[in-house]
């Protein structure tokens, strides 16, 4: 379950937006998280942001709400963190995109 870093800058991108959630249905849990990026931004629409990163990933059956939620939280603010220090690695062979 690694992340799928899609575009790389050389210095951070100008703004940042980042999405997380966590679900349970059926038993089943699961989180997941999304980056975006832009230089400018005019109206704020959709098509000037770019999505930098996304992880997705289930949880062991009885987790709860709380810790799905917390586990996207903590994982978008961890690739944050190495993204703003300049260590997210790229993986461009294997890109995701936001489900």
């Amino acid at each position: 379950m690694g992340i799928a870093a899609l575009e790389h800058y050389d210095a951070p991108a100008k703004f940042l937006r980042a999405f997380f959630d966590g679900s349970v249905r059926d038993q089943h849990v699961g989180f997941g998280w999304v980056v975006f990026a832009t230089e400018d931004v005019q109206t704020d629409r959709l098509s000037e942001w770019r999505v930098i990163a996304t992880r997705s990933g289930t949880l062991p059956k009885g987790t709860t709400i709380t810790a799905a939620e917390l586990e996207g939280a903590s994982g978008v603010i961890s690739f944050l963190a190495a993204y703003l220090k300049g260590h997210c690695e790229v993986s461009k062979t294997s890109p995701s995109t936001p489900r």
